[in-house]
């Protein structure tokens, strides 16, 4: 250690030595605490969860009320497509069935009320809206049924002579509230008035006696009535049952009964030609 240039040597060598140790010291620690830096926020969370699971779903939640936020723009997109989808699915559910029901009663409502309405117009305008003086050549026929099938039939032949009016009302009801109208017009000597029914009206549970009781409470009795049917026999034995528990035992006399269009053809023409008070078998 004599030597002074060895030990200047040796010292220098040392404090280089140091020098590049503490540098290497600093840069570690450094390095180190900027991975502490990092990891402490998660082992701060993690220890704060642990304690506390709640909080942990708290957390979540932060998280995805961070996603909405970063992502309002897409969002306000998806609530547009989706307030379309549901005024599209709107239409498409049953409130449209709903809608589409309630408009069809309605019109199924205006359907039947103008129904009624073309009804009256058909059943008065003969004995209303025509002056006696005009009534004098003209027959008229009170059809108590539906203006179907053979009834249409025969109708179209009947009032293909100008002179021939009929008026179709499909229940006893509706039939007798004409007759009533008119009554005046019918009892007159100047008209020229019969009546066609069926046997049976089921939605009312009336027959052609019932018919006959009106007419006759109408003073009535001289009014020509014909029964067309299809099962004419069947009728008659059955008629002639309920006649004969109600009293009506002229009933016979007072109806003409067929189930042939070309006789109903014939038995109408024939009671406006000849006037008949009674109607012949």
């Amino acid at each position: 250690m004599a030597n002074k240039k060895y030990c200047s040597d040796l010292h220098t060598i040392k404090t280089i030595s140091e020098r590049q140790r503490q540098r290497r010291e600093r840069i570690a620690e450094n390095g180190k605490g900027r991975n502490n830096a990092k990891n402490k926020p998660n082992e701060s969370k993690i220890a704060h969860n642990s304690l506390n699971p709640q909080l942990l779903d708290d957390d979540d939640d932060d998280d995805d009320d961070d996603h909405d936020d970063d992502d309002d723009d897409d969002d306000d997109d998806d609530d547009d497509n989706k307030d379309i989808f549901q005024s599209d699915s709107f239409w498409k559910t049953e409130r449209s069935d709903y809608i589409q029901t309630m408009t069809k009663k309605y019109h199924e409502t205006l359907s039947a009320r103008q129904q009624d309405a073309s009804s009256q117009k058909k059943v008065q305008p003969y004995f209303e809206n025509i002056s006696r003086q005009a009534n004098l050549n003209k027959s008229y026929i009170l059809w108590i049924d539906k203006k179907i099938g053979d009834n249409a039939f025969v109708a179209n032949q009947l009032t293909s002579d100008s002179q021939i009016h009929i008026d179709f009302c499909e229940t006893l009801a509706v039939a007798q509230n004409h007759v009533e109208r008119n009554l005046h017009k019918i009892k007159s000597n100047s008209s020229i008035f019969q009546v066609i029914c069926r046997g049976y009206y089921k939605s009312e549970h009336k027959n052609a006696l019932d018919l006959l009781f009106f007419l006759n409470r109408n003073q009535l009795k001289h009014i020509p009535a014909t029964i067309f049917t299809h099962d004419k026999e069947g009728l008659i034995k059955h008629l002639d049952y309920e006649a004969s528990q109600v009293g009506l035992v002229e009933w016979r006399e007072r109806f003409y009964i067929t189930s042939d269009t070309k006789k109903l053809i014939k038995k109408c023409k024939c009671n406006i030609t000849q006037k008949h008070d009674k109607p012949s078998k």
